[in-house]
This record gives C-alpha cells, sequence and structure tokens, in this order.
C-alpha cells in the first residue's frame, strides 16, 4: 500500500474539513418572555408584521438577501406556521401575532492550520525550529437569521429565534438551507409550557 506524500494529505485533510464546515448545520436558539408562554399557546391566527390589514404576506422587517431569500422564507414560514395551526388573520380582523424577520448574510474568513512546530521537550534538539506546515485561509458567508414573534395586542415581542450558519449564496443548496433555519427554528415556537 502506498502512502501519500505529506503535502498531499495535508491537501487531502484540509479539503475534507472545508467540505464537513461546509455542512455544519445551523446554531439555533430561542428566547422568550416566560409569562408569554400561556397567551402564546391561546394564540391562532397570525400577519406579516407591517404588512396591510389585509393580511397579505408582503411584511416582514427583513429586506436582506434579495428577491430569493425573501420568497423561500416567507412561503417556509407560512409552511410552518399552517403545521403548526396557527392560520393567516382572515381579511379586516386583527390577528393574535405578528411575525417579523431580519437577515444578514456577511462574509467570514476562516483560519486552518496543518502541521507545524513540534512539541518542545528534553528529547527534543533545542537547535531544531520544527516541521513545516501549511496554513489556509478560505472566505465563507455566514448567514443569521432572526424571527420575532409579537403580540398584536400590547405591541411587545414575546418570541425571538436566531438561526446563525454557514452558507453559500451561489450554490443550488441555498434555499434548502433556509428551509432547514426556518424549521429548526419554529419547531421551537411556541415555547412548551
Amino acid at each position: 500500500m502506498r502512502s501519500f506524500p505529506g503535502a498531499m494529505a495535508r491537501r487531502v485533510l484540509s479539503l475534507l474539513m472545508l467540505l464537513l464546515s461546509a455542512c455544519a448545520p445551523f446554531r439555533v436558539r430561542a428566547e422568550f418572555d416566560a409569562a408569554e408562554v400561556p397567551r402564546m399557546h391561546a394564540w391562532r391566527t397570525w400577519a406579516w408584521y407591517g404588512a396591510p390589514q389585509e393580511g397579505a404576506a408582503t411584511g416582514g422587517a427583513g429586506e436582506t438577501g434579495g428577491p430569493l431569500l425573501r420568497g423561500v422564507l416567507r412561503s417556509e414560514v407560512q409552511a410552518q406556521l399552517e403545521r403548526r395551526g396557527f392560520r393567516p388573520a382572515p381579511p379586516g380582523t386583527e390577528p393574535d401575532f405578528r411575525v417579523a424577520w431580519h437577515g444578514s448574510i456577511s462574509p467570514e474568513l476562516q483560519v486552518t492550520q496543518l502541521g507545524g512546530a513540534y512539541p518542545w521537550g528534553p528529547w527534543v534538539d533545542p537547535w531544531y525550529v520544527g516541521g513545516m506546515g501549511t496554513t489556509t485561509v478560505t472566505a465563507t458567508e455566514k448567514g443569521r437569521l432572526v424571527l420575532d414573534m409579537v403580540d398584536s395586542k400590547s405591541g411587545t415581542l414575546a418570541w425571538r429565534g436566531t438561526a446563525e450558519g454557514p452558507v453559500d449564496t451561489g450554490s443550488l443548496k441555498f434555499e434548502q438551507k433556509v428551509r432547514d433555519a426556518v424549521e429548526e427554528l419554529l419547531g421551537r415556537f411556541p415555547p412548551k409550557p
């Protein structure tokens, strides 16, 4: 069996680490006011924050990401809320809660260092500087999605879900990542009493 030369092995390992980081799931967290939990479980109807009273799903506070992101996000939020028993408020009626969203995509540098100096100790020649190392810097994109649930009667924020993770806006999987993030977020709404 033939082994890879050191440089080739480091490149293969670097590529594997990059592929694994691209598949990393979103980090998801939810914050809520514990006093609002019973009220959230009584909610049945919703509308977009800032949408006209007719209940059209054209609102939302976020404007980042372009029309594709907005369209995918809105349709997935509506689908996930319907799966959980929430319905859009009928035209001319006040919803129980309003949904606002904020999104951002920002560049992020990822530094990976392979190899480098060997450990120092009595068994190492004191004049030996160390082995050759490889450092790679990869530009990635980090996405952040925030969903807010606002009580329509009081106008207060009752629940906030945040998802953060690597995205690739140029990839065909970007739309699926948005859908996955929304599903994970709304899997925590409403919170358990």
